[in-house]
């Protein structure tokens, strides 16, 4: 399995200047990510505050996520001035998997390695 993380880069610091706008640019997000992951053919399997993990069988599938989001990202009229940009980490390898996801090593490396980048 490959597995892609993305988080908002400066989450805090766009929540403290202006929560409405960021609300609606984080929900319009959620609807990038979520129509990206469904495109690629992966399962979005983590949501957490502005942070999404997803699934992907073929490391291929998983790096064209990250492209398309990253497209999509730079393509968006964000509304309001409140402009998000991603970092986004892709890890391939063994896991398990649970009822409400999967777990193990390369599902911490794909975390980590998004929440080391810089967006874009």
């Amino acid at each position: 399995m490959t597995f892609g993380f993305c988080a908002v880069e400066n989450a805090s610091r766009l929540w403290a200047t202006n929560q409405k706008k960021t609300a609606a640019a984080m929900a319009r997000l959620d609807e990038l990510v979520r129509a990206v992951v469904n495109r690629q053919g992966g399962l979005l399997f983590v949501i957490g505050g502005e942070s999404f993990g997803a699934a992907f069988r073929r490391a291929d599938d998983a790096a064209a996520w990250a492209t398309e989001l990253q497209v999509a990202m730079n393509s968006e009229p964000w509304a309001g001035g409140v402009e998000l940009r991603l970092r986004i980490g892709l890890h391939t390898g063994e896991t398990e998997q649970a009822a409400n996801g999967y777990f193990g090593a390369a599902v911490n490396a794909a975390e980590q390695l998004a929440n080391s980048g810089h967006a874009r």
